[in-house]
């Protein structure tokens, strides 16, 4: 993730956490899967349900971040620049993105379909009802990417109605799920935006709050660890049906807004350190990089523990410093010249 002068404390140690309940679900959901171990199954079968919890973090997340920045810029300019906005998450998202989805395509031929391809290039993977699974994982990227789009328009154009807006995502969401749930549609149900909306939405309400209202978050703190435990739980069990899209998911992603608020003021040394640091920064080319190397059918050693996860970590840390660096320099590049240029009109 990028760096800034201003950055916030523990952001990016939570993204170390999110990503690694990605890669450890990942290990024990599917590259020790052919191993048929009993002991696996019993003692740590409950690791492979983290993947998409650690998503959802990611979510929150994001949500909180570009909702706090969209505000500090109002607040500033007294407007938010939509194609300043797209132009710095373009140079943010995009060039990363692209360079790892071709290099599956060509490394990986034959394991994806030229659709998958299309469906990531174009950020509609989450409506793809089918992708394979070395791109599998970009339907998040995607959602992401349709939030960007919706959500600083909204915020500007309907400032006034911001909370509404929130307020109405997060209720009609797990709607959305239960009623493609009961119909059948459980793709859609996972993946489509409507359906992963409210996680976002939880995330933007989050940032909405701690900049607009005069909250005594610290008088809350005495139930963080019931609430971390209870979120960290939710995720283990079975609910009658309709319970878990219409209620379980919406109170997990108020439970980890919890947590994010907490410890971001907190500021936890474990969060802090720069290894755990360096982890979150890595994080976004983590993801990218990590589902080609987590096959059942381990058709070769580099996708078999534990030289594949030395393939992961060498895959994001060459995308990280060889695109994503680059490409932020040349975002900030281009911020400054056209600071200059405001600067010498005025």
């Amino acid at each position: 993730m990028e760096k800034s002068r201003h950055r916030i404390a523990s952001l990016d140690g939570l993204r170390a956490v999110s990503i690694s309940m990605v890669v450890v679900g990942h290990i024990f959901g599917r590259s020790l899967a052919h191993y048929h171990a009993n002991w696996f199954e019993e003692y740590l079968g409950w690791l492979s349900h983290y993947p998409t919890f650690g998503v959802d973090v990611f979510f929150v997340i994001s949500g909180f971040l570009i909702t706090l920045l969209l505000l500090k810029e109002r607040e500033k300019t007294g407007t938010i620049s939509l194609p300043n906005f797209y132009v710095r998450r373009a140079y943010r998202i995009l060039p990363a993105a692209y360079v790892v989805t071709l290099l599956i395509a060509v490394v990986w031929h034959n394991r994806v379909p030229l659709r998958d391809v299309l469906c990531s290039l174009l950020y509609v993977q989450n409506f793809n009802p089918n992708p394979s699974w070395s791109l599998g994982h970009m339907w998040s990227l995607a959602v992401e990417e349709q939030f960007y789009l919706l959500w600083p328009f909204l915020l500007n154009r309907f400032f006034r109605y911001r909370y509404r807006v929130v307020i109405a995502a997060m209720v009609m969401a797990p709607v959305f799920r239960a009623v493609f749930g009961h119909v059948g549609w459980h793709h859609a149900e996972a993946t489509w935006f409507p359906c992963a909306m409210d996680a976002l939405a939880t995330g933007c309400l989050l940032a909405l709050l701690i900049m607009e209202k005069d909250i005594n978050w610290a008088a809350y703190d005495r139930w963080f660890l019931l609430v971390l435990g209870a979120t960290l739980a939710l995720p283990q069990f079975s609910y009658p049906s309709g319970l878990q899209p219409l209620v379980i998911l919406s109170l997990q992603n108020l439970g980890i807004a919890f947590c994010i608020q907490h410890c971001i003021r907190k500021k936890y040394w474990i969060l802090n350190q720069t290894p755990v640091v360096w982890i979150g920064v890595l994080s976004y080319s983590i993801y990218l990089c990590q589902m080609p190397f987590f096959q059942i059918r381990d058709t070769n050693v580099f996708e078999r523990l534990p030289l594949n996860l030395v393939c992961v970590f060498a895959a994001a840390i060459a995308c990280h410093y060889l695109v994503e660096r680059p490409f932020l320099r040349l975002r900030e590049r281009r911020a400054r010249q056209a600071n200059m240029v405001v600067e010498s009109a005025g």
